[in-house]
């Protein structure tokens, strides 16, 4: 299997689709899980990591155009504005 690297920098128009997992009722010992497709297509509005130097966790905030992201919508504190938080792994496509 072959990995591609996507350099992923602020302005670009991205489309990135993750699985959000949640807890559902049914019967039996185990714990079972459902889960809904998220996404969203948008342009990159800020990139921010944990560590300015060497950062193990980079995030996108991305102003949506379209996409199915409810509850990843955040207020950015420079701008003002809500931004839906992509992390960078999610990232499928970039125009």
């Amino acid at each position: 299997m072959t990995t591609t690297e996507i350099l992923v920098v602020k302005g670009n128009r991205i489309r990135a689709s993750w699985l959000e997992c949640y807890p559902i009722c049914l019967s039996g010992m185990q714990m079972k899980l459902g889960a809904r497709e998220m996404s969203v297509t948008g342009v990159v509005r800020h990139v921010r990591g944990d560590d300015p130097t060497n950062p193990k966790a980079v995030r996108l905030y991305v102003d949506a155009e379209s996409g199915n992201y409810e509850g990843h919508t955040v207020e950015c504190v420079k701008c003002g504005h809500d931004h839906v938080e992509v992390d960078l792994k999610h990232v499928k496509e970039l125009f």
